[in-house]
């Protein structure tokens, strides 16, 4: 397959499989995603990829930008489902415990509703304690 893509203002085709496809040593295709904008290809992932399709559905792990380390992995992963009914969920837990627990952590925090100092709080933790155009009115609002 052939694209479009852009380096330099230069526009050139150039095949997909030839630059950002690998195949691992046991035959497991990994691949970077490209960045598409009406139909010119921009930039590419930073991380290999591995899709699978189970039971109907399609699951993708990024697996890093090494492509050695990420042929390895996805090796490990594909002997993974293979055994006694492992799920792509099974996968997350073996392989991505830290991305498993922050999901967790997402999905409890989404279930109690937000206070506004839970909201303040957070505005203040993302733009690292610099000034915002809430900080007065919510400083107004603690009594302070």
């Amino acid at each position: 397959m052939n694209m479009i893509i852009e380096e330099q203002g230069v526009k050139k085709k150039v095949s997909l499989r030839q630059k950002f496809e690998y195949r691992t040593r046991r035959g497991v295709r990994i691949f970077k995603q490209p960045k598409v904008k009406d139909g010119v290809v921009l930039g590419w992932s930073k991380n290999y990829i591995l899709a699978v399709k189970w039971g109907g559905r399609q699951y993708s792990f990024t697996l890093g930008p090494d492509k050695r380390e990420s042929g390895s992995l996805a090796d490990k992963i594909a002997a993974f489902l293979k055994v006694n009914n492992h799920t792509p969920e099974m996968v997350m837990e073996e392989f991505f415990p830290a991305k498993v627990a922050k999901k967790e952590q997402i999905l409890a925090l989404a279930t109690k509703p937000a206070t506004v100092g839970d909201v303040y709080e957070f505005l203040t933790r993302i733009t690292h304690g610099h000034e915002h155009p809430l900080k007065q009115p919510m400083q107004g609002l603690s009594g302070g």
